[in-house]
């Protein structure tokens, strides 16, 4: 749900927990006690204790548009804070599903390949030229990988130009 964290808001339902990173906090899970339905003119009561800095007494609110694509409603989804733990650094840092990058790269260069074999010859030359380069771009991305939230904030700001919503 990058590029639109709420979209799928409306599918939570009590009991679910919701897991936030911090810096300088850590892991911080709250657990939905309710969602509801409410008009964009109604008002929210909220829950102070941040402000006597009571870490165990903590909400989190989250507010979107209901139905999705609509102004008519608001969807409230109300959490309590259930724990707040250390970040697993090492988790972040590994990614265990790492070497798909490396099938996905091998497999399209030997599909490319084979495409190429069988194409008429003088066509045989472009294909090859256009394999290798996308091959030598996937390769450079499975060393060197860039997270999925740049992608989004970059076709977000895309989209944003074409004038797309």
């Amino acid at each position: 749900m990058q590029g639109s964290p709420f979209l799928r808001l409306d599918v939570l339902k009590k009991g679910d927990v919701i897991t936030l990173e911090w810096p300088g906090i850590g892991e911080v899970n709250y657990t939905i006690k309710k969602s509801e339905i409410i008009s964009p003119t109604s008002s929210l009561v909220l829950n102070e204790s941040h402000k006597t800095g009571d870490i165990h007494n903590q909400e989190l609110i989250l507010v979107t548009c209901h139905p999705i694509g609509s102004t008519a409603q608001r969807l409230i989804v109300t959490a309590e804070l259930d724990s707040v733990s250390p970040i697993n650094e090492t988790a972040l840092e590994e990614n265990p599903q790492a070497h798909w990058a490396w099938i996905i790269t091998f497999g399209f260069l030997a599909l490319g390949l084979i495409v190429a074999y069988f194409s008429p010859t003088d066509e045989r030359k472009i294909i090859l030229a256009v394999v290798i380069a996308i091959t030598i771009v996937l390769i450079y991305f499975s060393i060197f990988p860039v997270s999925s939230q740049i992608w989004a904030d970059k076709l977000g700001w895309l989209n944003g130009l074409m004038g797309v919503s």
